[in-house]
């Protein structure tokens, strides 16, 4: 049930308090029991006191259950502040909805209660029982799993028959389990106490990489009638590659079509691939499915050249066919994808993915393949599965590598502005934004987002008081390249203050450079997890009779951090021209090396708040 908290957690809190509490686990009470090597049963109680607003969504009961996963037993009770029970609910009093409504052929649903009962505080018990008839690891467990919440005693046993082998990883401060065993069984014991509520981090990545966790997997299992193992990466690997062999299928018309592509790109095996994936993205769209094996096991190429839709694997894997068809190798790739997602622990073999993508390998490189987007330019890797650890499937040499990582030199945002600046110091700005690496995952909001959802995320950008986005458009000038056009025109109120002869102007009028940091300083973490590049050039129109009076003097500060440089120069006809560098490299600073770089930080900051000071005329 936690390992649905913790996965809904980044969605589901809300804003809090620095150090704040609003709810308090008093007991927590996990029970793992393997009866038998594909059988495992999960029976948790968790008493929970609710103390505010903040805290409901604590109460609320969520878990999903699919062909594998069965919610036997549901027992939820509400307790008013005296310890009086106020409410009772049982599985069958929970509404059964689609776990997520993007699962367009699916068998996970979700069932939910919500008490409706807001006499804070109050407390609420849930005592559940999951039943797994195959399972590839256990559900993990970490006590605190949002930021505002404290706990005070949490337990996990983890019970098995004699000779059943496991794995553990205790992360963060959980001490190794105590063992104790009888003539039928095993059990271990991990516990945790007197955790209190910490404040909220800047991203959820930062929060659960720090969180006290364990990890449990255990050693081989079976899993759609395919016996497999973690002994190695290598095993892993094998179970899934053997587990979608034989899938690769395709129609004639789909071969026809292949040959003519090979006849027109000849010995370019480079371009004859990205045609691939083009042809691919053309006629095809993504679905989740989610039935039964087919969260592992894609289904067969023919079947999506039929019906033109199809899940991560099911994409992955049909232009794999193809490719295989016209002789060209190519590899699937485990992944846990998102952008704000934690590394694996990459030597801890276990399951540890959420999605499939593409490697083809060439002579001179590997091209890399997001199989679910029909948008992507070929052979870009976004910030979606970017700079992590992966699983590379091939046969009998399956392994961990690393996914590539964006230069500072690739994530550029180029920024070319004219500002037409009021005599009373509002101003329009024409804006023309290029986006590279990093920030090209724009455009896929610019392709497929509503017009209210692009609006509100293009606002963010900026951080003017008082601004109102007059228009935008876009333009992706190459299909074949990740780059984006942005074009915005923005009116802005008091952008310079007119004092009596003289108007103060900032010298950076356009997106401060922490707009693109998570610098968490109640924490003291700031992960950097893509270096990149800000790259302006304005130009600023004065209002008629003003001339420049004073400007900051040219600057240039470097650290081990990256780069600042802004310089001013004079312009022609009544125009000030204001270039803008900034170069953040990666990294990771935490306690002692914080201070120095937000200390860094600090020092950009105060140069791009010096003024530039203009000059009535009359």
């Amino acid at each position: 049930m936690k390992l649905l908290f913790t996965l809904l957690f980044s969605v589901l809190v809300v804003a809090a308090d620095a150090a704040k509490t609003s709810a308090i686990i008093e007991s927590s009470h996990t029970h793992l029991q393997v009866s038998s090597r594909n059988h495992l049963t999960v029976h948790e109680v968790v008493r929970i006191k609710i103390l505010d607003e903040d805290g409901y969504w604590h109460a609320i009961y969520r878990d999903y259950y699919n062909a594998f996963r069965k919610v036997k037993k549901v027992q939820y009770t509400v307790f008013d502040a005296h310890g009086k029970r106020v409410k009772r609910f049982t599985k069958s009093d929970a509404l059964d909805v689609m776990i997520n409504s993007s699962y367009e052929i699916a068998d996970v649903r979700m069932l939910v209660i919500d008490p409706a009962y807001k006499n804070f505080p109050f407390t609420v018990e849930m005592d559940v029982e999951v039943s797994y008839s195959e399972f590839l690891n256990f559900p993990l467990w970490m006590p605190r799993y949002a930021h505002a919440l404290e706990v005070k005693k949490a337990t996990l046993v983890l019970e098995h028959f004699k000779g059943f082998e496991y794995k553990s990883r205790e992360l963060n401060g959980v001490s190794a389990p105590q063992f104790s065993q009888n003539e039928e069984s095993t059990t271990a014991t991990w516990t945790m106490a007197d955790l209190p509520a910490v404040e909220r981090y800047e991203n959820y990545k930062a929060f659960l990489t720090q969180a006290g966790k364990v990890h449990i997997t255990p050693v081989s299992f079976t899993f759609g009638g395919i016996e497999g193992d973690f002994k190695s990466w290598g095993n892993f690997g094998e179970w899934f590659r053997i587990l979608n062999e034989g899938r690769n299928t395709l129609s004639a018309s789909t071969k026809v079509h292949l040959d003519g592509l090979k006849e027109t790109h000849g010995e370019n095996t480079s371009a004859l691939v990205k045609a691939v994936y083009q042809h691919m993205q053309s006629r095809t769209r993504y679905i989740s499915i989610q039935l039964g094996i087919g969260g592992f096991q894609a289904i067969p190429a023919d079947e999506v050249d039929e019906k033109g839709y199809g899940d991560c694997k099911a994409l992955t894997n049909y232009m794999k066919a193809m490719l295989e068809y016209l002789g060209i190798p190519s590899n699937y790739i485990l992944v846990y994808a998102g952008g704000d997602a934690p590394d694996i622990q990459y030597d801890f073999p276990s399951n540890q993915f959420n999605h499939l993508f593409l490697g083809v390998p060439l002579v001179s490189d590997t091209l890399w393949f997001e199989c679910t987007s029909q948008t992507l330019p070929p052979a870009h890797i976004g910030t979606f599965t970017d700079d992590r650890h992966v699983l590379w499937i091939d046969k009998n040499n399956s392994q961990v590598i690393r996914t590539p990582s964006f230069q500072a030199n690739e994530s550029v945002l180029k920024q070319k502005c004219t500002v037409t600046l009021s005599p009373q110091g509002d101003a329009v700005l024409n804006l023309d934004v290029n986006q590279t690496g990093m920030f090209f995952d724009d455009a896929m909001m610019f392709q497929l987002a509503k017009k209210d959802y692009i609006e509100k995320s293009s606002a963010k950008k900026f951080a003017y008081p008082d601004f109102t986005i007059r228009e935008y458009d876009f333009k992706i000038p190459d299909p074949q390249q990740a780059s984006l056009n942005v074009h915005y025109t923005i009116d802005v109120n008091a952008i310079g203050k007119p004092l009596g002869t003289k108007m103060m102007i900032p010298a950076n009028l356009l997106t401060p450079m922490e707009k693109n940091l998570e610098v968490d300083v109640f924490n003291k973490y700031c992960e950097v997890r893509r270096p990149f590049t800000l790259d302006d050039h304005v130009v600023l129109v004065l209002p008629e009779n003003y001339r420049l009076d004073v400007a900051p003097e040219t600057v240039y500060e470097s650290s081990p951090y990256g780069s600042y440089e802004i310089r001013i120069e004079q312009g022609e006809d009544d125009t000030v021209h204001i270039y803008r560098k900034v170069v953040i490299q990666k990294g990771t600073y935490t306690k002692e090396k914080f201070d120095a770089f937000y200390s860094a930080i600090k020092k950009i900051r105060q140069l791009e708040q010096s003024k530039i000071i203009l000059q009535s005329k009359t």
